[in-house]
């Protein structure tokens, strides 16, 4: 039996559906309403990626699982192929996103925060200065663990 455009436009539903509460979902667990982009910059300012391939880095983690579950069954039994093609559609989305809206550049430094009032003044940090509606943030968090902010404003 053949598969029609009905089919098609049925699994795209499903998929869409499913994509606005995993986008809105992840979206919120990585880097909160305001920056979708924040987990991907904290990648550019460590690392040196930029955000537009960082994002399309793991477009292509995403195609090479694909590649791999379509040769042998999962040994993650908890994420199927089904959601790997999910994860992927949401990495293109966010990918398309950044092209269109673009993504702020980012300045890094690494210094020692005078400003820190957790017990932690002198530490060594990094410091991301990047635009935002065209506005300039200021963001920073500790060198030994970039996850754990210090602040922004």
């Amino acid at each position: 039996m053949a598969t029609g455009i009905k089919e098609v436009i049925g699994v795209l539903d499903d998929t869409l559906n499913g994509l606005r509460r995993t986008l809105t979902n992840k979206g919120a667990d990585y880097s909160g309403s305001e920056d979708t982009f924040k987990n991907f910059r904290l990648s550019e300012s460590i690392l040196g990626i930029p955000v537009k391939k960082s994002i399309t880095v793991r477009l292509l983690d995403k195609v090479a699982r694909i590649g791999k579950l379509l040769d042998t069954d999962a040994k993650v039994t908890t994420e199927s192929i089904e959601d790997t093609l999910d994860d992927l559609i949401g990495y293109a989305i966010l990918l398309k996103t950044a092209y269109r809206h673009g993504t702020s550049s980012v300045v890094v430094s690494e210094e020692s925060c005078a400003s820190d009032t957790s017990g932690h003044s002198g530490d060594p940090t990094i410091s991301v200065l990047y635009k935002d509606g065209g506005k300039t943030k200021h963001h920073h968090t500790y060198a030994d663990d970039p996850y754990r902010e210090i602040g922004h404003d």
